[in-house]
């Protein structure tokens, strides 16, 4: 992952570091110490566990759980993951549920899908 990255020490007006991408590679470790913008190196950076669980909502429910982004933010999710076709081939697209549940033409993903 590459994040752009700016630095300058507490009641300096001039960066020490300024516009830097910073290259994460996968399982390498990173500390950053200081005051950081929480909210937004969230919104860059997300977990994937092996034990994820999907709930019998709409698709959309499952992906912004907790957030509220719209319609066009879930499809280019999607798209980049490459269920554009998958979501495309669903009559009620992201607002198609998952399982079964509660709705007879809800989608069950595969193992790889979910």
């Amino acid at each position: 992952m590459v994040i752009p990255f700016s630095f300058r020490y507490p009641k300096q007006e001039s960066y020490a570091v300024r516009h830097i991408n910073l290259k994460i590679d996968t399982g390498e470790k990173l500390a950053v110490i200081g005051e950081l913008d929480y909210e937004y190196y969230q919104s860059l950076l997300a977990v994937v566990f092996q034990d994820y669980k999907l709930f019998s909502f709409s698709i959309k429910e499952n992906l912004d759980f907790g957030k509220e982004s719209d319609d066009k933010t879930i499809v280019n999710e999607l798209t980049q993951v490459g269920l554009k076709s998958k979501l495309d081939s669903l009559s009620n697209g992201i607002y198609t549920n998952l399982h079964k549940n509660f709705e007879a033409d809800g989608f069950e993903p595969s193992g790889g899908e979910g």
